[in-house]
């Protein structure tokens, strides 16, 4: 990666996805997942809104080049499930204009299959 060329890449998916170089398919790239957050002392990965990781800015050029089709768009980063920011600093920012998309993977509330609780059976 080359120093200070590099765009921050924030994921929302719970968990990492591998992007291949489209034009050298041997060349790839993980963009960490929620999964990948720091440990806890109980050892589970402490909750975050997302998580980040660098990725260089000419293999993200070519990357979303090939794979942000209008008519076939990578679904995570259509959704808002990836998303790229400049710098550290700017990451707060994209994610909060994006938090309220959906991507499809958020965990589901029992409350909307109907599901009571053992308190709410009484």
């Amino acid at each position: 990666m080359a120093e200070g060329k590099t765009v921050i890449i924030g994921s929302r998916l719970p968990i990492s996805i591998v992007l291949k170089d489209p034009l050298n398919a041997a060349k790839t790239v993980t963009i960490r997942g929620l999964n990948s957050a720091q440990r806890g002392t109980n050892g589970q990965p402490i909750q975050v809104p997302y998580i980040t990781t660098p990725v260089d800015a000419e293999f993200w050029a070519k990357w979303k080049l090939g794979n942000n089709h209008p008519e076939r768009p990578f679904q995570p980063f259509a959704s808002g499930a990836i998303f790229e920011a400049k710098t550290e600093d700017a990451v707060e920012k994209v994610y909060r204009e994006r938090e309220t998309e959906r991507t499809g993977l958020e965990p589901a509330r029992s409350t909307e299959f109907g599901v009571k609780t053992a308190s709410d059976k009484d």
